[in-house]
């Protein structure tokens, strides 16, 4: 029923997303990301909505038993790279993909859960860490 049609419009959203990257389209996936939060916001799924915003917002950097330092779809960590790019929010290890502005996605982000009095928190959080020195 119901459930079944926001998983399966979920799913449609993150494979816009996935192909916008792996595509290099920049504004399409900043135009899916919209449509997700939005989506995400109106269902009140504040924790999908913090996995989201939270992988914007620490970047992590994985690094090699040398030490040295591998970003996720940088072209520094095998084959799987641009596959693992293009899904990157599923995965709170991986960093956000290179040429992305996680700054403007997070503003789109937060103007998305300011629509749903029921998210203040999270919309709070998100603001918090954004002024805390998130990217």
């Amino acid at each position: 029923g119901d459930a079944n049609a926001r998983a399966l419009a979920r799913a449609h959203r993150e494979d816009r997303m996935a192909c916008a990257l792996a595509l290099g389209g920049r504004a399409d996936y900043a135009h899916w990301f919209g449509i997700h939060c939005r989506a995400l916001a109106a269902d009140g799924d504040g924790p999908a909505l913090r996995r989201l915003c939270g992988a914007l917002l620490e970047v992590p950097a994985r690094t090699d038993g040398d030490g040295s330092a591998r970003h996720a779809g940088d072209g520094t960590d095998g084959v799987a790279a641009g596959a693992a790019a293009c899904t990157w929010w599923l995965d709170p290890a991986r960093a956000a993909p290179p040429g992305l502005d996680a700054r403007a996605l997070l503003r789109v982000a937060l103007a998305e859960i300011g629509k749903n009095r029921t998210l203040q928190g999270v919309t709070e959080e998100i603001s918090i860490a954004m002024d805390d020195g998130g990217p």
